[in-house]
Protein backbone atom coordinates (compact mmCIF):
# COMPACT_ATOMS: atom_id res chain seq x y z
CA UNK A 1 0.00 0.00 0.00
CA UNK A 2 2.87 2.71 0.83
CA UNK A 3 3.97 2.54 -3.12
CA UNK A 4 0.53 2.34 -4.16
CA UNK A 5 0.25 6.26 -4.90
CA UNK A 6 4.00 6.69 -5.44
CA UNK A 7 3.79 10.02 -2.89
CA UNK A 8 7.15 11.51 -1.87
CA UNK A 9 6.93 10.62 1.68
CA UNK A 10 10.33 8.70 2.07
CA UNK A 11 11.59 12.35 1.56
CA UNK A 12 10.07 13.36 5.06
CA UNK A 13 12.64 13.84 7.85
CA UNK A 14 13.63 10.99 9.58
CA UNK A 15 12.32 11.70 13.13
CA UNK A 16 8.72 12.73 11.30
CA UNK A 17 8.99 9.20 9.89
CA UNK A 18 9.64 7.60 13.18
CA UNK A 19 6.80 10.05 14.48
CA UNK A 20 4.67 8.86 11.98
CA UNK A 21 5.69 4.94 12.48
CA UNK A 22 4.52 4.71 16.23
CA UNK A 23 0.77 7.18 15.47
CA UNK A 24 -0.46 4.68 13.15
CA UNK A 25 -2.55 2.44 14.99
CA UNK A 26 -2.74 -1.28 13.85
CA UNK A 27 0.83 -0.98 11.99
CA UNK A 28 3.75 -1.51 14.03
CA UNK A 29 1.91 -1.76 17.08
CA UNK A 30 4.14 -3.99 18.84
CA UNK A 31 7.31 -3.88 19.88
CA UNK A 32 9.36 -6.42 17.73
CA UNK A 33 7.93 -3.86 14.75
CA UNK A 34 10.63 -1.43 15.91
CA UNK A 35 14.97 -2.42 16.30
CA UNK A 36 17.74 -0.09 18.20
CA UNK A 37 18.31 0.99 14.96
CA UNK A 38 15.22 3.27 14.53
CA UNK A 39 16.18 4.94 17.57
CA UNK A 40 19.79 5.51 16.65
CA UNK A 41 21.14 9.19 16.10
CA UNK A 42 17.37 10.46 16.80
CA UNK A 43 17.44 14.04 17.04
CA UNK A 44 15.13 13.85 20.70
CA UNK A 45 15.00 17.56 20.54
CA UNK A 46 13.68 17.69 17.31
CA UNK A 47 11.39 14.79 17.60
CA UNK A 48 9.76 16.27 20.84
CA UNK A 49 8.72 19.63 18.33
CA UNK A 50 7.49 17.73 15.75
CA UNK A 51 4.93 16.21 18.38
CA UNK A 52 4.31 19.44 19.92
CA UNK A 53 3.78 21.16 16.71
CA UNK A 54 1.46 18.58 15.30
CA UNK A 55 -0.41 18.06 18.88
CA UNK A 56 0.11 14.19 18.62
CA UNK A 57 1.70 14.37 21.82
CA UNK A 58 -0.87 12.34 23.59
CA UNK A 59 -0.60 9.67 21.26
CA UNK A 60 3.42 9.40 20.88
CA UNK A 61 3.61 8.72 24.82
CA UNK A 62 0.71 6.61 25.14
CA UNK A 63 2.12 4.27 22.03
CA UNK A 64 5.89 4.79 23.50
CA UNK A 65 5.14 3.95 26.68
CA UNK A 66 3.73 0.73 25.39
CA UNK A 67 6.88 -0.05 23.50
CA UNK A 68 9.09 0.12 27.03
CA UNK A 69 12.21 1.09 24.73
CA UNK A 70 15.48 1.39 26.63
CA UNK A 71 16.32 3.44 23.53
CA UNK A 72 14.02 5.91 24.29
CA UNK A 73 15.57 8.43 26.85
CA UNK A 74 13.89 8.76 30.10
CA UNK A 75 14.05 13.02 29.85
CA UNK A 76 12.33 12.69 26.26
CA UNK A 77 9.45 10.34 28.31
CA UNK A 78 9.19 12.62 31.12
CA UNK A 79 8.76 15.55 28.96
CA UNK A 80 5.60 13.57 26.95
CA UNK A 81 4.26 12.18 30.02
CA UNK A 82 3.78 16.19 31.28
CA UNK A 83 2.21 17.04 28.05
CA UNK A 84 0.23 14.50 28.35
CA UNK A 85 -0.89 15.24 31.86
CA UNK A 86 -1.51 18.79 31.25
CA UNK A 87 -3.54 17.97 28.41
CA UNK A 88 -5.82 15.43 30.10
CA UNK A 89 -6.92 18.04 32.36
CA UNK A 90 -7.16 20.75 30.22
CA UNK A 91 -9.85 18.58 27.67
CA UNK A 92 -11.23 17.80 31.35
CA UNK A 93 -11.81 21.78 31.84
CA UNK A 94 -12.82 22.20 28.01
CA UNK A 95 -15.40 19.79 28.55
CA UNK A 96 -16.89 21.32 31.80
CA UNK A 97 -17.45 24.86 29.74
CA UNK A 98 -18.75 23.17 26.82
CA UNK A 99 -21.78 21.38 28.65
CA UNK A 100 -22.30 24.90 29.92
CA UNK A 101 -21.85 26.74 27.20
CA UNK A 102 -24.39 24.34 25.37
CA UNK A 103 -26.61 24.96 28.13
CA UNK A 104 -26.88 28.53 28.02
CA UNK A 105 -27.54 28.24 24.14
CA UNK A 106 -30.34 25.62 24.67
CA UNK A 107 -31.47 27.91 26.96
CA UNK A 108 -31.82 31.46 24.63
CA UNK A 109 -33.35 28.28 22.07
CA UNK A 110 -30.17 28.90 19.81
CA UNK A 111 -29.69 25.11 18.16
CA UNK A 112 -26.21 23.95 17.87
CA UNK A 113 -23.01 21.61 17.05
CA UNK A 114 -20.02 21.08 18.35
CA UNK A 115 -17.47 20.45 15.18
CA UNK A 116 -14.49 19.51 17.09
CA UNK A 117 -12.52 19.48 20.53
CA UNK A 118 -13.78 16.94 23.48
CA UNK A 119 -16.62 14.95 21.31
CA UNK A 120 -14.18 14.25 18.55
CA UNK A 121 -11.61 12.76 21.41
CA UNK A 122 -14.17 10.98 21.95
CA UNK A 123 -15.83 9.88 19.37
CA UNK A 124 -12.77 8.59 17.53
CA UNK A 125 -10.56 7.74 20.14
CA UNK A 126 -12.35 6.61 22.99
CA UNK A 127 -11.10 8.63 25.54
CA UNK A 128 -11.07 12.73 26.12
CA UNK A 129 -6.61 12.63 27.07
CA UNK A 130 -6.04 11.14 23.50
CA UNK A 131 -6.73 13.78 22.02
CA UNK A 132 -5.12 17.95 21.86
CA UNK A 133 -7.54 20.92 21.40
CA UNK A 134 -7.22 24.36 21.71
CA UNK A 135 -10.59 25.89 21.90
CA UNK A 136 -14.15 25.27 21.41
CA UNK A 137 -15.84 25.82 17.78
CA UNK A 138 -19.29 25.60 17.78
CA UNK A 139 -21.59 26.26 14.84
CA UNK A 140 -24.99 27.56 15.04
CA UNK A 141 -27.41 29.23 12.65
CA UNK A 142 -26.64 32.12 10.48
CA UNK A 143 -29.26 34.01 12.03
CA UNK A 144 -28.52 33.45 15.51
CA UNK A 145 -24.75 35.06 15.18
CA UNK A 146 -26.00 38.43 17.20
CA UNK A 147 -27.94 36.90 19.88
CA UNK A 148 -25.11 33.94 20.89
CA UNK A 149 -22.79 36.65 20.76
CA UNK A 150 -24.80 38.15 23.54
CA UNK A 151 -25.27 34.86 25.34
CA UNK A 152 -21.68 34.42 25.65
CA UNK A 153 -20.59 38.26 26.58
CA UNK A 154 -23.45 38.32 29.25
CA UNK A 155 -21.43 35.05 30.20
CA UNK A 156 -18.05 36.55 30.82
CA UNK A 157 -16.48 36.12 27.49
CA UNK A 158 -15.16 38.84 25.19
CA UNK A 159 -14.53 39.27 21.64
CA UNK A 160 -10.93 38.75 21.00
CA UNK A 161 -10.52 40.93 17.82
CA UNK A 162 -12.97 43.87 17.46
CA UNK A 163 -13.75 44.03 13.79
CA UNK A 164 -15.52 47.51 12.90
CA UNK A 165 -19.10 45.94 10.90
CA UNK A 166 -19.57 48.91 9.46
CA UNK A 167 -20.83 47.42 5.53
CA UNK A 168 -22.43 44.20 6.87
CA UNK A 169 -19.25 42.22 5.62
CA UNK A 170 -18.33 39.88 8.60
CA UNK A 171 -20.58 36.93 7.86
CA UNK A 172 -19.56 37.12 3.98
CA UNK A 173 -15.70 37.39 4.20
CA UNK A 174 -15.46 34.96 7.57
CA UNK A 175 -17.25 32.34 8.73
CA UNK A 176 -16.52 32.66 12.30
CA UNK A 177 -15.80 34.82 15.60
CA UNK A 178 -13.80 33.56 18.22
CA UNK A 179 -14.23 35.02 22.16
CA UNK A 180 -11.64 34.05 25.27
CA UNK A 181 -13.16 34.04 28.83
CA UNK A 182 -10.33 36.11 30.38
CA UNK A 183 -10.81 33.94 33.86
CA UNK A 184 -11.59 30.35 32.55
CA UNK A 185 -8.88 31.01 29.83
CA UNK A 186 -11.26 29.59 27.00
CA UNK A 187 -11.18 29.62 23.97
CA UNK A 188 -14.51 29.85 22.01
CA UNK A 189 -15.00 30.18 18.34
CA UNK A 190 -18.48 30.85 16.39
CA UNK A 191 -19.45 29.47 13.74
CA UNK A 192 -22.28 30.26 10.91
CA UNK A 193 -20.50 28.22 8.77
CA UNK A 194 -18.23 25.14 8.20
CA UNK A 195 -16.02 26.96 5.67
CA UNK A 196 -15.42 30.16 4.52
CA UNK A 197 -17.97 31.17 2.14
CA UNK A 198 -16.26 30.38 -1.12
CA UNK A 199 -16.66 26.15 -0.58
CA UNK A 200 -20.16 24.78 -0.88
CA UNK A 201 -21.51 23.12 1.89
CA UNK A 202 -24.47 21.71 3.61
CA UNK A 203 -27.11 23.71 4.94
CA UNK A 204 -27.57 24.15 9.08
CA UNK A 205 -30.28 22.56 8.95
CA UNK A 206 -29.51 19.18 6.87
CA UNK A 207 -26.66 18.73 9.40
CA UNK A 208 -28.60 19.41 12.44
CA UNK A 209 -31.07 16.89 10.79
CA UNK A 210 -28.14 14.22 10.63
CA UNK A 211 -26.77 15.02 14.52
CA UNK A 212 -24.97 12.90 16.93
CA UNK A 213 -25.46 13.27 20.60
CA UNK A 214 -22.66 12.96 22.60
CA UNK A 215 -22.44 10.58 26.08
CA UNK A 216 -19.28 12.69 27.71
CA UNK A 217 -22.01 14.89 29.15
CA UNK A 218 -24.56 15.02 31.11
CA UNK A 219 -26.56 17.42 29.15
CA UNK A 220 -27.14 16.79 25.60
CA UNK A 221 -24.04 17.75 23.37
CA UNK A 222 -25.00 17.33 19.63
CA UNK A 223 -22.25 16.85 16.90
CA UNK A 224 -21.81 16.34 13.46
CA UNK A 225 -23.46 12.59 11.85
CA UNK A 226 -20.13 10.96 10.49
CA UNK A 227 -20.68 11.77 7.09
CA UNK A 228 -20.96 15.46 7.30
CA UNK A 229 -17.91 15.52 9.79
CA UNK A 230 -15.69 13.36 6.94
CA UNK A 231 -16.80 16.25 4.75
CA UNK A 232 -16.11 19.05 7.32
CA UNK A 233 -12.36 17.24 8.55
CA UNK A 234 -11.29 16.80 5.03
CA UNK A 235 -12.90 20.58 3.99
CA UNK A 236 -11.10 22.06 6.92
CA UNK A 237 -7.96 19.86 6.93
CA UNK A 238 -6.96 20.85 3.37
CA UNK A 239 -7.87 24.34 3.76
CA UNK A 240 -4.87 24.33 6.70
CA UNK A 241 -3.07 22.25 4.29
CA UNK A 242 -2.91 19.67 6.82
CA UNK A 243 0.06 20.79 7.99
CA UNK A 244 -0.73 18.97 11.63
CA UNK A 245 -0.89 15.60 11.57
CA UNK A 246 -3.36 15.34 14.65
CA UNK A 247 -6.01 15.80 11.52
CA UNK A 248 -4.81 12.90 9.45
CA UNK A 249 -4.57 10.91 12.81
CA UNK A 250 -8.71 11.97 12.85
CA UNK A 251 -9.23 10.92 9.25
CA UNK A 252 -7.25 7.70 10.04
CA UNK A 253 -9.70 7.03 12.68
CA UNK A 254 -13.05 7.73 11.20
CA UNK A 255 -11.95 5.86 7.96
CA UNK A 256 -11.25 2.83 9.84
CA UNK A 257 -15.14 3.50 11.08
CA UNK A 258 -18.60 2.78 9.70
CA UNK A 259 -18.93 5.10 7.13
CA UNK A 260 -22.13 4.78 4.83
CA UNK A 261 -20.35 5.32 1.80
CA UNK A 262 -23.08 5.87 -0.73
CA UNK A 263 -24.47 9.05 1.27
CA UNK A 264 -20.38 10.47 1.82
CA UNK A 265 -19.71 10.15 -2.67
CA UNK A 266 -23.50 12.23 -3.02
CA UNK A 267 -22.21 14.63 0.04
CA UNK A 268 -19.08 15.08 -1.41
CA UNK A 269 -19.86 15.36 -5.25
CA UNK A 270 -22.56 17.61 -4.10
CA UNK A 271 -20.70 20.21 -2.25
CA UNK A 272 -17.39 19.96 -4.56
CA UNK A 273 -15.39 18.02 -2.31
CA UNK A 274 -14.39 14.44 -4.48
CA UNK A 275 -10.76 16.03 -4.92
CA UNK A 276 -10.48 16.77 -1.14
CA UNK A 277 -11.43 13.59 -0.37
CA UNK A 278 -9.30 11.90 -2.28
CA UNK A 279 -6.31 13.68 -0.97
CA UNK A 280 -7.25 13.14 2.90
CA UNK A 281 -7.67 9.38 2.10
CA UNK A 282 -4.47 9.35 -0.14
CA UNK A 283 -2.35 11.04 2.93
CA UNK A 284 -4.20 8.49 5.73
CA UNK A 285 -3.02 5.63 3.24
CA UNK A 286 0.53 6.89 2.67
CA UNK A 287 1.51 8.35 6.20
CA UNK A 288 -0.82 6.18 8.42
CA UNK A 289 -1.16 3.23 6.50
CA UNK A 290 -4.80 3.25 6.50
CA UNK A 291 -6.60 0.72 4.49
CA UNK A 292 -9.41 2.19 1.89
CA UNK A 293 -12.49 0.88 1.88
CA UNK A 294 -13.30 -0.22 -1.81
CA UNK A 295 -16.69 2.14 -1.92
CA UNK A 296 -14.51 4.61 -1.11
CA UNK A 297 -11.84 4.20 -4.27
CA UNK A 298 -13.49 6.32 -6.52
CA UNK A 299 -12.71 9.15 -3.97
CA UNK A 300 -8.81 8.87 -5.38
CA UNK A 301 -9.24 8.07 -8.39
CA UNK A 302 -8.26 11.70 -9.92
CA UNK A 303 -5.07 12.85 -10.52
CA UNK A 304 -6.30 16.28 -8.55
CA UNK A 305 -5.96 14.71 -5.60
CA UNK A 306 -2.92 12.92 -5.79
CA UNK A 307 -1.11 16.22 -6.76
CA UNK A 308 -3.05 18.16 -4.02
CA UNK A 309 -1.75 15.14 -1.68
CA UNK A 310 1.84 16.16 -2.77
CA UNK A 311 1.57 19.14 -2.31
CA UNK A 312 0.70 19.24 1.43
CA UNK A 313 3.46 16.98 2.30
CA UNK A 314 5.96 19.84 1.11
CA UNK A 315 4.03 21.78 4.15
CA UNK A 316 3.55 18.42 6.38
CA UNK A 317 7.57 18.20 6.60
CA UNK A 318 7.81 22.09 7.93
CA UNK A 319 7.70 22.49 10.98
CA UNK A 320 7.21 25.87 11.66
CA UNK A 321 4.17 28.22 11.63
CA UNK A 322 3.02 28.80 7.67
CA UNK A 323 3.40 32.34 8.20
CA UNK A 324 6.57 32.31 9.19
CA UNK A 325 8.05 30.32 6.78
CA UNK A 326 8.40 32.03 3.21
CA UNK A 327 8.75 29.36 1.35
CA UNK A 328 6.19 27.37 2.90
CA UNK A 329 3.72 30.63 2.46
CA UNK A 330 4.86 31.00 -1.11
CA UNK A 331 3.73 27.47 -1.64
CA UNK A 332 0.94 27.85 0.41
CA UNK A 333 -0.70 29.86 -1.28
CA UNK A 334 -0.63 28.37 -4.83
CA UNK A 335 -1.90 25.51 -3.02
CA UNK A 336 -4.84 26.79 -1.81
CA UNK A 337 -5.51 28.44 -5.29
CA UNK A 338 -4.95 24.72 -6.78
CA UNK A 339 -7.39 23.64 -4.32
CA UNK A 340 -10.32 25.22 -5.42
CA UNK A 341 -12.32 24.63 -8.02
CA UNK A 342 -13.20 27.15 -11.41
CA UNK A 343 -16.63 28.44 -9.22
CA UNK A 344 -14.59 28.48 -5.90
CA UNK A 345 -12.45 30.70 -7.62
CA UNK A 346 -14.85 33.04 -8.84
CA UNK A 347 -16.16 33.13 -5.67
CA UNK A 348 -12.95 34.33 -4.02
CA UNK A 349 -12.23 36.82 -6.49
CA UNK A 350 -16.00 38.15 -5.99
CA UNK A 351 -15.45 37.78 -2.18
CA UNK A 352 -11.98 39.97 -2.83
CA UNK A 353 -13.71 42.60 -4.75
CA UNK A 354 -16.50 43.23 -1.86
CA UNK A 355 -15.84 46.29 0.22
CA UNK A 356 -14.24 45.53 3.55
CA UNK A 357 -15.10 47.38 6.71
CA UNK A 358 -11.38 47.94 7.14
CA UNK A 359 -11.94 50.38 3.88
CA UNK A 360 -14.21 52.13 5.85
CA UNK A 361 -12.10 52.61 8.90
CA UNK A 362 -9.33 53.78 6.11
CA UNK A 363 -11.72 56.03 4.55
CA UNK A 364 -14.77 57.36 6.87
CA UNK A 365 -17.45 58.31 4.17
CA UNK A 366 -21.13 59.23 5.25
CA UNK A 367 -23.57 56.45 5.38
CA UNK A 368 -25.01 58.15 1.63
CA UNK A 369 -21.73 57.22 0.01
CA UNK A 370 -21.16 54.14 1.15
CA UNK A 371 -21.67 52.97 -2.52
CA UNK A 372 -18.50 54.52 -3.49
CA UNK A 373 -16.37 51.90 -1.17
CA UNK A 374 -17.12 49.42 -4.47
CA UNK A 375 -15.42 51.25 -7.01
CA UNK A 376 -12.55 52.56 -4.48
CA UNK A 377 -11.91 48.68 -3.08
CA UNK A 378 -8.68 47.98 -5.70
CA UNK A 379 -7.27 51.29 -4.60
CA UNK A 380 -8.03 51.15 -0.82
CA UNK A 381 -6.69 47.59 -0.66
CA UNK A 382 -3.71 48.96 -2.26
CA UNK A 383 -3.50 51.63 0.43
CA UNK A 384 -3.51 49.47 3.19
CA UNK A 385 -0.87 47.10 2.03
CA UNK A 386 1.58 49.98 1.33
CA UNK A 387 1.11 51.40 4.74
CA UNK A 388 1.70 47.90 6.17
CA UNK A 389 4.60 47.29 4.43
CA UNK A 390 5.81 51.17 5.35
CA UNK A 391 5.09 49.98 9.00
CA UNK A 392 6.99 46.68 9.01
Amino acid sequence: MADEFNLPVSALPRELLLLIRLLRMDDDAGSSAFSSDDFRDVDWALFLRLGSHHRVYPLLYLHLKRLNSVHVPARVMNSLQAAYNKNTFHMLHLTAEMERVSRLLEEHRIRSLVLKGPVLAEALYGSLSHRTSKDLDILIPENKLEEAERVLIASGYRQDHEVPRVLNDLKMKTHHVSYTHPEKEVQIEIHWRLNPSTVAEPAFDELWNRRRSSAISGFPVYFLGSEDLFYYLTSHGARHGWFRLRWLADMDRLIRSPLHAASLLKLMQQHEGIHIGGQAVLLASQLFMTPIPEPLRPLTSGGHSRRLARRALFIIKDVTNLQSSKDVNTHYKGYIFAMMSNRQRWRYMAERLYPSSLDTALLPLPKPLHFLYFPLRPFLWFWRRMKHQANS
